[in-house]
């Protein structure tokens, strides 16, 4: 139990120690990010979050439907208000989407389902 309590101070240890330091930054510039990603944190806003996940899951939005590109432009306009410059491309990609569907259980009592 003792060696267990020293493994994990010193894992806490070192796990204070490296807190401000990132991959790929200077130890300077780690400092400025850590700064910026707080002033970044301290803007979210949990209410603002549920409004845009209830629009963007309020209908199916599937690859090329009319809510997926609602969706997009929701996301675009959002984007202009915070001052970002967006652009909405479109792509023709092979997206496969069934003509016809049936489900039905074949058996010694057969079952055909009613797709809606």
């Amino acid at each position: 139990m003792k060696r267990l309590n020293l493994v994990i101070m010193f894992l806490l240890i070192v796990a204070a120690g490296n807190a401000q330091k990132i991959m790929g930054f200077t130890d300077t510039n780690a400092a400025n990010q850590i700064d910026w990603e707080k002033q970044f944190d301290a803007q979210l806003s949990t209410k603002n979050m549920d409004t845009w996940m209830q629009f963007l899951t309020s209908h199916p939005h599937h690859v090329g439907s009319p809510q997926d590109k609602a969706n997009a432009e929701y996301i675009a306009n959002l984007f202009m208000q915070w001052g970002y410059q967006t652009e909405i491309a479109s792509y023709y990609v092979l997206f496969p989407t069934p003509k016809t569907r049936s489900l039905e259980l074949i058996g010694s009592k057969p079952f055909k389902a009613k797709l809606e």
